[in-house]
């Protein structure tokens, strides 16, 4: 019983790769910058989102977008979201509460409701129990 191995496609030789090796790794370097784009478009929360998309592909734009994650969270004002984490922690003290009820019960709008709990989560002043519910720490 003899094996047989069937290729399929065309082997590789020294000759095949000798000659693209030459470009592998500027190709690399140049994959290596478009990661690292990435990564400072991701982490970057000291400017608006769309300047940076508009300066990696070489163009400029002097004014704010208005409606990237940057720009929103410039435009919220701190006391509305300390108001609406105010109210959550009222409500969580009588029992823990989803997310959809706490919305509803508060008549904010989702974002706000997001922006609280946040607050909230971030302070450890809250935390989500197994059942996807808020909970006031004790």
């Amino acid at each position: 019983n003899d094996a047989m191995l069937t290729f399929n496609e065309n082997r590789d030789d020294e000759r095949t790769i000798n000659r693209i090796s030459r470009h592998l790794n500027s190709q690399n370097n140049i994959k290596k910058s478009q990661l690292q784009y990435v990564f400072d478009y991701v982490n970057d929360e000291n400017i608006c989102k769309n300047k940076l998309l508009l300066a990696y592909f070489g163009e400029t734009k002097t004014e704010n977008c208005g409606t990237c994650s940057y720009c929103v969270t410039l435009n919220k004002k701190p006391e509305k979201i300390n108001y609406v984490a105010e109210k959550i922690t009222n409500l969580l003290k009588n029992e823990p509460l989803s997310s959809r009820a706490l919305q509803m019960l508060l008549k904010c709008s989702k974002d706000d409701l997001i922006s609280g709990l946040q607050l909230l989560l971030n302070d450890e002043t809250i935390f989500i129990n197994p059942n996807n519910t808020y909970t006031l720490k004790k």
